[in-house]
């Protein structure tokens, strides 16, 4: 699931992982045009990813079991900082607007840290994923142990967290959730399933109005990792399927 992740960089450059020459590499690039790596290393890049409005990148680097987080400026790909907490049950990222401080998950936790390391990583809630939500100090979680996995919004210092009604017949997927999935109104997209259709779709919640919407689209297929452009817009990963039906004939031998 994690290849179907897509974000965005301060600038508009899409950012998301890639392969190359058998290592993961993160590249970016803006629409329409060919997406270079991000970084100028040997070292692997990989998922999670998050970018903080201020321009800063936090990421993985290396290869398991010595990954580390690493925080990196946007328009340089110039490494800033490797943190020293142990990134190899770290499942997702986030960093507040002014990239001082991370959001991780790691065990079905999810924890804050300052990015200068000042002070030790702290508790906030149960959850596998998290992104920031930029209207407040609020945090989107993702609960995928519970059954069915809830998606609910919390304090960043932690607190009650309040779940987020899903429609019947809609279901939340437990996929990546990218860090550009909520706007500065607190609208996040999400990734959904349903009993009616094969493919993933994607859906919006509301605070203001406490609604959830699925986004149509004219895409024969499925829809993942949808995320705010910095028009405003959203975009997302399209992934068709087709499949055939051969039929052999056996060849008699001479």
């Amino acid at each position: 699931m994690e290849g179907y992740t897509l974000g965005l960089l301060p600038g508009g450059k899409f950012f998301f992982p890639a392969l190359s020459g058998g290592k993961a590499h993160l590249v970016a690039g803006p629409p329409g045009a060919e997406a270079l790596p991000f970084l100028e290393t040997n070292e692997e890049s990989t998922l999670p990813f998050a970018a903080s409005a201020g321009g800063s990148v936090a990421f993985l680097l290396g290869t398991p079991p010595r990954q580390q987080i690493a925080i990196a400026w946007a328009r340089e790909g110039r490494i800033l900082k490797r943190l020293s907490i142990k990134a190899t049950e770290v499942r997702s990222v986030a960093l507040s607007p002014d990239g001082q401080t991370l959001f991780y998950t790691a065990s079905g936790t999810v924890w804050s840290l300052p990015v200068s390391e000042s002070a030790p990583p702290h508790r906030i809630i149960e959850g596998d994923q998290v992104v920031v939500d930029p209207s407040g100090p609020l945090l989107y979680v993702m609960q995928a142990a519970k059954d069915p996995p809830v998606l609910a919004r919390v304090p960043v210092a932690g607190g009650t967290a309040v779940p987020i009604p899903i429609p019947e017949g809609l279901h939340l997927t437990v996929n990546n959730m990218p860090a550009n999935a909520v706007d500065a109104q607190g609208r996040v997209l999400f990734d959904t399933s349903s009993a009616d259709s094969f493919f993933y779709g994607a859906a919006l919640y509301d605070p203001a109005r406490k609604s959830v919407t699925r986004i149509p689209v004219r895409f024969e297929g499925s829809v993942r990792s949808p995320i705010r452009t910095a028009e405003g817009g959203i975009a997302a990963l399209g992934a068709r399927f087709a499949s055939s039906i051969w039929r052999y004939h056996p060849v008699k031998e001479r």
